[in-house]
C-alpha cells in the first residue's frame, strides 16, 4: 500500500510554535517565517511515529507530504532522520544517511518528501492537492488539518485525522 503522513501536528508536535500563527491581539499578523524556522525543535509524537515506522518496516510505500516550504527541506530531512528513519528502518532499505541527502538535495526513492514551493502562500488544503499522483494515489493518508482532511475526502481518498488541526 501507498501511505502518506503529514509531518506538522501528525508526526511532530508543533505546540511550542503555534504562538507564531495564533496571534494574541486582533489584527496582529501571523508570523509564518517564525513558525517554520522553529520546526527543528519539534518533539516527535510517539504513537504516529511508531505507526509510520511499523508500516515502513512491513514493506509499505510511505510518502511525507507537508505544508512546510522547500526552504525547510534540510531541517525537515534532519528531523525525519533523527526521529522516523531510525537505524532499524534504514537497515531495511529506507533512506540514506543524512549527509548524502543534503549533498544531493534528493530524497531516496523508497520514501518521498513533498513540500510546498518557497513563496507559495496558498492554504494547505489547496497546495497539498497538487501532491496527489492520480496514476498512483495513496491508499491511506494521515493528517491533522480539518480543511486538508475534508479536501482529501471530497476527492474520495481515505484519511485518518490524527488531531483537531483547526489552526
Amino acid at each position: 500500500m501507498k501511505i502518506v503522513f503529514d509531518i506538522d501536528n501528525t508526526l511532530s508536535n508543533l505546540d511550542h510554535r503555534l504562538h507564531f500563527i495564533q496571534p494574541e491581539s486582533v489584527g496582529e499578523k501571523k508570523d509564518w517565517d517564525g513558525f517554520f524556522a522553529a520546526c527543528e525543535r519539534d518533539a516527535p509524537i510517539p504513537q504516529t511515529v511508531k505507526l509510520c515506522q511499523d508500516l515502513m518496516l512491513a514493506g509499505h510505500t510511505v510518502e511525507f507530504w507537508t505544508g512546510r516550504r522547500e526552504a525547510e527541506r534540510d531541517t525537515t530531512v534532519e528531523w525525519l532522520n533523527k526521529y522516523v528513519l531510525t537505524r532499524e528502518v534504514c537497515a531495511k532499505g529506507w533512506g540514506y544517511p543524512l549527509y548524502l541527502v543534503k549533498l544531493s538535495r534528493l530524497v531516496d526513492s523508497s520514501w518521498r518528501l513533498k513540500m510546498r514551493k518557497d513563496g507559495d502562500r496558498r492554504r494547505d488544503h489547496v497546495a497539498k492537492m497538487e501532491f496527489i499522483d492520480w496514476d498512483h494515489p495513496p491508499d491511506i493518508i494521515f493528517d491533522d488539518r480539518a480543511t486538508v482532511v475534508k479536501a482529501y475526502r471530497e476527492l474520495g481518498l481515505t484519511v485518518f485525522q490524527v488531531a483537531e488541526g483547526n489552526f
